[in-house]
C-alpha cells in the first residue's frame, strides 16, 4: 500500500512502553499537580540538553502546545480504561479530537508531531531511553523544531502518561507538489529513466485523493470505490494509472525516502511507462500530512 500528506500540521504518533502492569489510566487524588509540573520542567532541560550537546538550537516552551497536550492526555484518560487500550498508538477518533484542538488553539500554521510516552523512569533516564529507538531520536533530535509543549500525569501506580509536542513554522504548502514532483524526477535521472511531465489533470486528482485520506487512508475511496474513479470524473485519459499515497511525514524529502524505501512505491516512481505525474498534499483536521501521486501514461 502507498502513502501521503496538504495544509501543514502533521502529527505522528509514537508509543513507547517501559513498565505494564494492567492497570486503569486514572490519576491518584493524592498526588499533589506541582509533582507533574516539576517533572515536565526536568524533561524540558533533559531534552534541550541531549539538543545542545550536538549543537541543536534550545526548544522554547509554548503555553499552546502544553494546552493541546494536557488535553489529548485527558481525552486518553476519559476513553481509554487500560494501557492495551491504545498501546497501538492513537485511534481515529483521538487524532480527530486532537485536531479539532489545534483547530481551537489556531496551531495551523505549524507542523506539529508528538511522542506518547507510559513509563516509570526518571526524566533523564526516560530521554535517554527514548534516543536509544531510531523513530523517537529522529523527533526528539530533529533541527527544524523551535517550540515544545507537554503535560505529565502521574498515575495511580506512579507511572507518568507524558505526551510530547514538537512544532515548527509550517513550509510553503504551495511548493511541496512541485518539490515532490522534482525530486521523483532526480531519482529517475539517477536510474537513466526519462524525466516525467507535469500534468495539472493529474495533481487535481491527486489532491482529491489527499483530502479523501483524512476519512479513509488506502487505495479505496471514503465510498467505497476504487481509487481510479477520481481520474473519470476529471475526466482524464489514460492508458495506465498507478497511485502512490503517504502520511505524517515532515518535507518533501521525508516522503521520497519513505517511498523509495518501500519496494512496491518504488517500482512506481521507476516505472518506464510512465511519461506524466501530478501531486496533491493536504493537511486535514486530524493533523496528518497527506500527500498522494498520480502517474499517468498517456
Amino acid at each position: 500500500m502507498i502513502l501521503k500528506y496538504k495544509l501543514f500540521l502533521v502529527i505522528v504518533l509514537l508509543l513507547n512502553f517501559f513498565s505494564f502492569p494492567s492497570q486503569a489510566l486514572t490519576r491518584d487524588p493524592q498526588v499533589a499537580e506541582n509533582n507533574s509540573k516539576s517533572f515536565a520542567l526536568e524533561l524540558i532541560k533533559a531534552i534541550n540538553l541531549q539538543r545542545a550537546r550536538i549543537g541543536l538550537k534550545i526548544l522554547l516552551p509554548d503555553e499552546l502546545l502544553d494546552t493541546a497536550a494536557a488535553e489529548a492526555i485527558d481525552n486518553i484518560i476519559k476513553t481509554e480504561s487500560s494501557p492495551e487500550d491504545f498501546s497501538l498508538g492513537f485511534n481515529f477518533t483521538q487524532n480527530l479530537f486532537l485536531g479539532e484542538v489545534f483547530d481551537r488553539l489556531n496551531l495551523k500554521g505549524r507542523v506539529v508531531q508528538g511522542v506518547l510516552v507510559l513509563g516509570r523512569a526518571e526524566p533523564d533516564y526516560l530521554i535517554k531511553s527514548l534516543l536509544s529507538k531510531p523513530t523517537d531520536r529522529q523527533e526528539i533530535l530533529y533541527p527544524g523544531y523551535t517550540r515544545l509543549g507537554l503535560s505529565v500525569v502521574e498515575l495511580s501506580d506512579e507511572r507518568h502518561l507524558i505526551f510530547i509536542l514538537f512544532s515548527m513554522p509550517i513550509v510553503d504548502i504551495v511548493e511541496v507538489p512541485r518539490e515532490i514532483f522534482s525530486l521523483v524526477n532526480q531519482v529517475r535521472k539517477k536510474n537513466g529513466l526519462t524525466p516525467l511531465l507535469w500534468s495539472n489533470q493529474a495533481a487535481e486528482a491527486a489532491y482529491v485523493r489527499a483530502l479523501e485520506l483524512d476519512s479513509k487512508f488506502g487505495h479505496v475511496r471514503p465510498q467505497g470505490l476504487e481509487w481510479e474513479t477520481v481520474l473519470n470524473e476529471i475526466e482524464i485519459r489514460f492508458f495506465k494509472a498507478a497511485e502512490n499515497l503517504a502520511q505524517g511525514f515532515k518535507d518533501p524529502e521525508a516522503f521520497m525516502s519513505g517511498w523509495m524505501n518501500s519496494p512496491s512505491h518504488r517500482k512506481v516512481i521507476l516505472e518506464t511507462e510512465y511519461n506524466r505525474l501530478g501531486v496533491g498534499c493536504h493537511v486535514g483536521r486530524s493533523g496528518r500530512f497527506n500527500c498522494a501521486q498520480i502517474f499517468l501514461k498517456q
